[in-house]
């Protein structure tokens, strides 16, 4: 086609009015696209791989025809056709691997931001309600497939790209769109994940889900340490399942770890993020109380034994008793709370079970009983 039939050039996108028996010719990187209109047909004919030049609409006579090996051409019957026509960018309608034309790693742990150009695809409406007649790409690529077999994955395009770190050193060409990835290295986060799950258990009991008595431990020492710098108090709990081993023994001993995993719920619901719930072994569970008294610690107590109390097991409802000691009242090291909320218990047991009992200051550690 002559450049002397052409009219002059506007953009390649956008709406478009094409009288009876003229002709639209858009340039569009390595496409040329061709819309002929007459009173009941549209004909739409494309080359791709064309020589590039530059993005531009041009309105030709009828007359003027797109030649060249490779032409598709496209024929539309209306009734009448319509004079508008819609020609814009369109992405693909399957996925696109990219392949950089110049490949580069990503170090472990490394974030970067990629900018890749690739090629649209073209579509064609007509009318006012734009109906579609074409969608093709302006450059057409290769096919691939992308899965760990050949019956897992999916038909993919392939195109390689130019990949830059720097969105100015791209390149811009109207029929190219301009991708920015955000891409890292996760081996070290994998790692990390892992390294912190492997802790996770390592605090954690397995049954309840709480912590477990070296965590609690830990976090007692490192609270009464707090607690003696900054002349603060805190309370710890010492729990025990009331006649646990006579309801092993009737119920089994699945029975009584569901009796277990409840109390553990029931700690978790009513002590706060700041607090430590942890199974102290067995049928034990403790809880460490930051900055609260034993006044607060009674009514936490308390709580803790009634909702348990309204649950319902296998084997009925159960009951726990509960001794509490403070710090400093009852002890000023981590050992002698543990001494003195256990000997607060053994007194709840012997009383009836099924209650709350604070620790006597200086009263030491009585004899162990269940």
């Amino acid at each position: 086609m002559d450049d002397e039939h052409k009219k002059p050039a506007l953009p390649w996108w956008g709406r478009f009015e094409l009288g009876a028996d003229e002709r639209g010719l858009w340039h569009v990187g390595p496409m040329r696209l061709s819309l002929t209109r007459r009173r009941q047909e549209i004909s739409v004919d494309y080359l791709q791989n064309a020589e590039p030049r530059d993005a531009r609409f041009f309105e030709c006579p009828a007359t003027a025809v797109l030649e060249g090996p490779g032409i598709v051409r496209n024929r539309y019957a209306f009734a009448e056709t319509p004079e508008t026509v819609w020609v814009g960018p369109a992405l693909a309608d399957r996925a696109v691997v990219v392949y950089p034309e110049d490949p580069f790693h990503v170090t472990a742990g490394e974030s970067i931001t990629l900018f890749c150009s690739t090629p649209l695809w073209i579509r064609v409406e007509v009318g006012a309600s734009r109906v579609p007649l074409l969608e093709t790409p302006i450059e057409r690529p290769s096919d691939t497939w992308i899965g760990p077999s050949t019956r897992e994955g999916e038909l993919c395009y392939a195109t390689q790209t130019t990949a830059r770190l720097e969105r100015a050193s791209i390149s811009r060409h109207p029929h190219r769109a301009l991708t920015e990835l955000r891409i890292r290295n996760a081996a070290n986060d994998t790692l990390r994940r892992q390294n912190e799950e492997l802790e996770r258990l390592s605090v954690t009991d397995g049954l309840t889900g709480l912590y477990n008595r070296r965590r609690q431990m830990e976090m007692l020492a490192t609270e009464v340490e707090r607690s003696k710098r900054l002349s603060h108090v805190c309370t710890v709990l010492m729990i025990d399942v009331d006649n646990f081993k006579r309801y092993n023994d009737a119920h089994g001993h699945l029975a009584g770890d569901a009796v277990l995993r409840g109390l553990g719920a029931v700690l978790q619901e009513v002590t706060r993020e700041i607090d430590c719930a942890a199974r102290y072994g067995g049928e034990e569970f403790f809880v460490l109380l930051p900055e609260t008294d034993v006044k607060e610690a009674t009514e936490v107590a308390e709580r803790i034994r009634s909702r348990l109390k309204e649950r319902i097991f296998l084997g009925g409802r159960v009951t726990i008793s509960i001794g509490i000691a403070a710090f400093p009242e009852h002890g000023d090291t981590p050992e002698d709370l543990i001494a003195a909320a256990d000997a607060a218990l053994y007194q709840a047991k012997r009383e009836g079970r099924d209650r709350v009992l604070r620790a006597v200051a200086g009263g030491g550690s009585a004899g162990r009983g269940r």
